[in-house]
């Protein structure tokens, strides 16, 4: 008898929170998404993604999450809707 079983992840939750760009946003609402997401506060988030651009690894970073995670109310990211035309 063989049985199949699924992984948890593999499977949607559909009450998932989703990491997206919120507001209020001071410029692409990505440090207002991510204290949503998690709970921080936003004010946090930000000096901390500050600090993180002084030691060089900020900018990219938020530009990838910029490009990369979906504005709120949007299914899509910038980079997918460029990929997709």
């Amino acid at each position: 008898m063989t049985t199949t079983t699924t992984h948890p992840s593999s499977q949607p939750r559909p009450n998932a929170a989703r990491l997206q760009r919120s507001s209020p946003r001071m410029i692409a609402g990505v440090c207002a998404g991510l204290a949503e997401f998690t709970g921080l506060d936003v004010t946090l988030l930000r000096v901390l993604a500050v600090v993180l651009v002084f030691a060089g690894v900020g900018l990219p970073a938020y530009l990838a999450l910029w490009l990369l995670v979906p504005e709120k109310g949007e299914e899509r990211s910038m980079a997918e809707r460029v990929l997709h035309q």
